[in-house]
């Protein structure tokens, strides 16, 4: 009881330190368990006539290192200014019953784009228009602009950590980001590692950047065409960041218009120098917007093989989890 005093002590001072607003949790109504994800628990909430997402740390993870991440994803929330392709971040609240500090965000009512995808699939099918893939495409990177403008890595990105809401796609989930000028080595293995630049796990000493957000976002890009996780397969993470590391990937879906395939295979190219800045990015999504918006992409093989960059196809297969 005396630990849990004192860890509560500690995050008030914290709070009172850095400013952050804290809103009375009387005030929410029809608190409600949605879902799990990295060390919080999410709940959707009322308050004034709208629904928010409250982000609480899990029970077993309440101590003081769990506890400094959620406090660093807080601190990083406040540093970025409103923006329509980032989960807005209100506030903080806290639960007295429970004892549970809580992120107060923007509710997403439609889920992630993992959920968005696999909804696609009709009779082992997938399929999706380009014009509703670059639509999808300018927002995550309009919303991954913003993030480095702001001064943040994401670290994480991945389709679990982009959130819809009414037809706004959000950046979400900033528990690993980071300031871009950290000292920060990638020592352990955190994430999702088939978003992850091989480069920042395989290569010591070796910090992500800018440039590790673009190879995440190349592989979100594949993913839109797919309708599918990378890496589907794997037996095992690090299988993957092996895989990855030595220059294996997903192959193009059949029907991809080449300007968009060269484009994500730029991003995830494996010299991080080598991918584009955000600004080409957009350039070349702005330019295959223009055209025919009404051709589509399917996919009807769940059970992609991986093709090495430098070789050619290889039947090796690893599973994202």
């Amino acid at each position: 009881m005396n630990k849990s005093i004192d860890l509560q002590k500690w995050f008030e001072k914290t709070l009172k330190e850095d400013d952050i607003i804290k809103y009375d949790y009387s005030v929410y109504e029809n608190v409600e368990e949605i879902g799990t994800g990295g060390f919080g628990i999410v709940y959707s909430a009322n308050y004034d006539g709208k629904k928010f997402a409250l982000k609480s740390l899990k029970c077993e993870e309440a101590n003081k290192k769990a506890s400094k991440e959620f406090i660093k994803e807080l601190k990083q929330l406040r540093t970025i200014t409103s923006h329509h392709n980032i989960n807005r971040f209100y506030g903080i609240t806290h639960d007295p019953v429970k004892n549970k500090f809580m992120l107060i965000l923007e509710f997403a009512n439609g889920g992630n784009l993992r959920q968005y995808l696999e909804k696609k699939w009709q009779n082992n099918t997938y399929e999706i228009s380009l014009n509703e893939i670059t639509q999808i495409s300018k927002q995550i990177t309009e919303g991954l602009g913003h993030l480095h403008k702001s001064g943040i890595i994401h670290c994480d990105l991945h389709s679990k950590n982009i959130l819809i809401n009414d037809d706004k796609f959000l950046i979400a989930d900033f528990g690993l980001s980071r300031q871009i000028d950290d000292t920060y080595s990638c020592s352990s293995l955190k994430g999702m590692p088939a978003y992850l630049d091989p480069h920042c796990y395989c290569q010591p000493g070796k910090n992500p950047d800018e440039k590790s957000d673009i190879y995440s976002l190349g592989v979100i890009f594949w993913e839109l065409t797919s309708g599918v996780p990378p890496f589907l397969n794997a037996n095992n993470r690090y299988a993957i960041l092996t895989q990855a590391f030595a220059g294996y990937r997903e192959q193009a879906i059949p029907g991809t218009p080449t300007d968009y395939a060269n484009l994500y295979k730029k991003c995830w190219n494996a010299v991080p120098k080598k991918r584009p800045k955000l600004l080409k990015i957009l350039e070349v999504l702005n330019s295959i917007s223009k055209r025919e918006s009404l051709q589509l992409i399917k996919n009807h093989n769940k059970e992609l093989i991986l093709i090495d960059q430098c070789f050619g196809p290889v039947s090796a297969k690893i599973r994202n989890f």
